[in-house]
C-alpha cells in the first residue's frame, strides 16, 4: 500500500496591516537601493527570518511585525536572503535596515517579548 505524501499546512502570511504599514513607509519603492515599483518587482522580505521565531503562535506577531519587514526589489531580496552568494552584501544591506527602522530598540523589544513568553 502507497504511503500519501505529508501534507504540511502552509506558512501563514504577512497580515494585511503589516503589508500597508511597510508598503506606506516605503513610498512604494526598494528601502535599500531606492528603485521604484515599476522599475523592479518588489517583495516583501523579513528581515529576522519567519525560521527563526516560528511558523505558527505566539512569535507570529513579533515575526511580521512591520519593523521586521522591509520592501526590496528583487536582487535586493535575494542578496538579503543570500540567494546569490554574496555574504559580506548581505550583511551590509541586514545592518542598513536595522539601522534605517531602529530595529535595535525593536530588537531589545523582541528578546523581552520572548523571554516573558
Amino acid at each position: 500500500m502507497k504511503r500519501s505524501p505529508l501534507k504540511r499546512k502552509p506558512p501563514p502570511g504577512i497580515p494585511q496591516e503589516t503589508r500597508l504599514a511597510v508598503w506606506d513607509r516605503s513610498l512604494r519603492c526598494c528601502e535599500w537601493c531606492g528603485a521604484g515599483w515599476g522599475e523592479v518587482a518588489l517583495q516583501l522580505a523579513h528581515i529576522k527570518h519567519r525560521q527563526m521565531g516560528g511558523r505558527h503562535g505566539k512569535w507570529f506577531w513579533i515575526i511580521h511585525a512591520p519593523r521586521n519587514v522591509a520592501l526590496l526589489g528583487v536582487h535586493c531580496h535575494d542578496t538579503l536572503d543570500l540567494r546569490n552568494f554574496d555574504k559580506e552584501l548581505s550583511t551590509t544591506i541586514r545592518d542598513g535596515l536595522k539601522k534605517k527602522l531602529d530595529w535595535d530598540s525593536w530588537d531589545e523589544e523582541y528578546h523581552e517579548a520572548l523571554l516573558s513568553r
